[in-house]
């Protein structure tokens, strides 16, 4: 079950997130439970339950919201809430198969009542000064945020002290609205000691202050951080899947031959490869270079480690990385490297060492299920080394009926999950961190299923990280559920598969509204701190999804550019999937890894051409690196975007339907579209992007 047990108080009347806690009977076969929602996204790990006698339970801290959730056990079996009879069938883009999940609506009612006037609606306007997703500074701004019920104000207005004494005032912008909050947001240039907020409606006004409504006293910031733009704010990465981008070298390894449907297997890409189409990665305009693992791994596609300190001969050497390193730099890329801290295989050193001593602790580098392999049937134990004999590279038949005696990344017996509450696998995750920033010197890590690795020991990678290199990036994978995470805390970053599909269910498959993309992304923008908005890795296609080139066939190349203009007026760092840029096909897992097409003639160079001019513009436009923005469905079918810095603005639109005009109140310049007159412009094939920067 689950039940509201209190609401976390920044002083005497106001409060920000709810306390729930979920519970359930312990189950006879768990070892460990984990609850699992859209906060976890979809995956077990990153919250496991108490046990307390029978029964296991935790408290979790959530902003009010709609959240389904089921619990797993031993992070294998999915388990309903038999305590809740509210359920939910639910199917996530790229799901082959729908989800049933208990259903647990926080705080919600609150919000509704209060916007229909059936209850006051004081307590459920948020600000709170020691967290910086309301407050936080970039280069000479201070950024203020605050969240009302919808519909219940006409305008917020921040009355703020400077450093110098004076006050002043600032109209908060509606950043944008979702269907139960208003998200109001001021940049103010400078250093500010105090503030509070005048609260308009239509028949008069209140003060917000430290004791919250009709409290006119200033509140008074303590813990602001003071942030620098890093060069990864706005940046526009390259992803490559190593195996499949370029091969330079003759293999000893077999590789496949097929191009398309692609197989599981060898096509032999290795950093040389890399090296030389760097001349090419850098024609595009981008500025970081992402890759999937190189380390010494039994399969293709590396996920499944033998050692993270070793390079995998068919990828290349230490040499060959530190010179792809040193020739990118030169060229003004970065390189981020693939951290699987997750799990490994089986044919890792400390793995096996584990199976020789046949005991296993709570302090053990891998989450074991059983105490000893006293318990384990021999038939298995003798599958199991046998796969590990031949170096891991086939399941044994017989030892797919039955679920590994540790838990694994989706309960496969190739990939035993890392222990993260270990000292020991700390240690060693710390030890692999420094091995390649210092030693190589890379320039950042993506942390592969970092959405299951505890909250805690995210942290300590993050900083241990930043101790050694400052201007190092940590991007964390998050599936689902980004804003729910502490990004800013133990992340820089995170792979946005939110806006990608909700994207995708607007441009490309018309099952959502221009309303309610503009709700997801002013509520995903306004609930994670400024910077982390401002670098979000924002993607269309990625090394586990679908080729939007077939997803969208039936629209191509039309929607396909709407979806990538769109991403390139969002802020975040937007992030192209390698041979996405020249219309390369490809289906679900493993087809999505189809080998990079060399040969131009089989180039779409118009759509080509479209990217790289997203790129150019990009760059050349701050408000679209660094901007504030502001959201706003014009109707069903029409995006208005505006990213404003100083005086500079930038209005994007997006049209999935007919082309569409609009006027402003200030003389632009269009990049994209058809300009009519000064100040009025409209869309081309869907998509218009105009500057105030004349």
């Amino acid at each position: 079950m689950f039940r509201i047990i209190g609401r976390l108080q920044v002083a005497p009347r106001r409060y920000t997130k709810y306390i729930v806690r979920f519970s359930t009977k312990w189950p006879e076969n768990a070892v460990r439970l984990y609850l699992v929602s859209t906060f976890t996204s979809l995956f077990p790990g990153r919250f496991e339950l108490k046990r307390a006698g029978g029964e296991g339970f935790i408290d979790v801290y959530l902003w009010s919201g709609v959240y389904p959730y089921w619990f797993s056990i031993n992070g294998f079996t999915h388990m309903l809430d038999y305590e809740n009879t509210d359920a939910i069938t639910i199917k996530p883009l790229g799901y082959s198969k729908p989800i049933t999940a208990s259903l647990a609506s926080i705080g919600v009612s609150e919000y509704i009542n209060a916007i229909k006037g059936y209850r006051d609606w004081f307590d459920l306007v948020v600000h709170d000064e020691n967290n910086s997703v309301f407050i936080s500074t970039l280069a000479e701004y201070t950024i203020i945020r605050l969240w009302a019920p919808r519909g219940i104000l006409n305008s917020v207005i921040l009355e703020y002290r400077s450093g110098d004494g004076s006050t002043n005032e600032a109209v908060m912008d509606l950043v944008g609205s979702d269907d139960i909050r208003d998200y109001y947001e001021a940049w103010v240039k400078g250093n500010i000691k105090s503030y509070r907020f005048k609260l308009l409606s239509d028949t008069n006004f209140k003060y917000f202050g430290f004791y919250g409504i009709n409290d006119a006293s200033f509140i008074v910031p303590n813990n602001i951080i003071y942030y620098t733009p890093s060069w990864w704010l706005g940046s526009v990465f390259y992803m490559i899947f190593v195996d499949s981008f370029n091969r330079a070298t003759s293999k000893k390894v077999r590789l496949i031959r097929r191009s398309a449907p692609r197989e599981r297997g060898y096509y032999g890409g290795d950093l040389l490869g890399i090296i030389e189409k760097l001349d090419y990665i850098s024609s595009l305009g981008v500025e970081a270079v992402y890759l999937t693992p190189l380390y010494l791994a039994a399969s293709y596609h590396r996920y499944d480690v033998i050692d993270h300190l070793s390079i995998d001969p068919i990828v290349g050497s230490f040499y060959e990385l530190r010179d792809l390193i040193g020739r990118a730099h030169s060229m003004g890329l970065r390189i981020i490297l693939e951290l699987v801290a997750h799990h490994t295989s089986p044919c890792h050193s400390s793995f096996i060492e584990y199976l020789k001593s046949g005991e296993f602790s709570s302090d053990s580098m891998y989450r074991f299920l059983v105490s000893s392999l006293s318990s384990i049937p021999t038939d298995i134990l003798e599958d199991l080394m046998d796969f590990i004999s031949r170096r891991c590279k086939r399941i044994p038949r017989r030892l797919r009926r039955y679920k590994p005696f540790y838990e694994a990344f989706l309960g496969s017996w190739n990939m035993p999950k890392l222990n993260h509450e270990s000292l020991k696998t700390r240690d060693y995750i710390r030890e692999v961190i420094k091995e390649y920033v210092t030693n190589v010197g890379i320039d950042g890590f993506r942390v592969d299923v970092g959405h299951a690795i505890g909250d805690e020991a995210l942290r300590e990678y993050y900083s241990y990280l930043k101790s050694l290199r400052e201007d190092a990036i940590l991007i964390t994978e998050v599936t689902y559920g980004l804003e729910d995470y502490p990004l800013g805390y133990n992340m820089d970053s995170a792979t946005n598969y939110d806006l990608r599909e909700g994207i995708i269910r607007f441009i490309v498959e018309h099952s959502i509204n221009a309303h309610e993309l503009a709700s997801l992304i002013a509520r995903q923008y306004s609930k994670i701190p400024v910077l982390t908005s401002l670098s979000v890795l924002n993607l269309i296609g990625s090394h586990d999804t679908p080729r939007i080139r077939t997803l969208a066939s039936h629209c191509y190349p039309k929607c396909v550019k709407q979806a990538y203009a769109l991403l390139f007026m969002l802020p975040g760092s937007p992030a192209i999937y390698y041979g996405d840029e020249i219309g390369i096909e490809g289906g679900v897992d493993p087809d999505c890894r189809r080998p990079m097409i060399w040969d131009l003639n089989k180039w779409d160079l118009e759509m080509l051409g479209f990217i790289k001019r997203l790129i150019s513009i990009r760059r050349s436009l701050a408000p679209l690196r660094l901007g504030s923005l502001k959201i706003k469905a014009l109707n069903n079918d029409t995006l208005m975007i505006k990213r404003v810095l100083e005086d500079d603005i930038v209005y994007g639109l997006i049209c999935r339907s007919r082309e569409y005009t609009i006027d402003l109140d200030a003389n632009t310049r269009v990049l994209i579209g058809e300009s009519i007159g000064s100040n009025r412009f409209r869309t081309s094939d869907g998509v218009a992007l105009a500057t105030t920067n004349i």
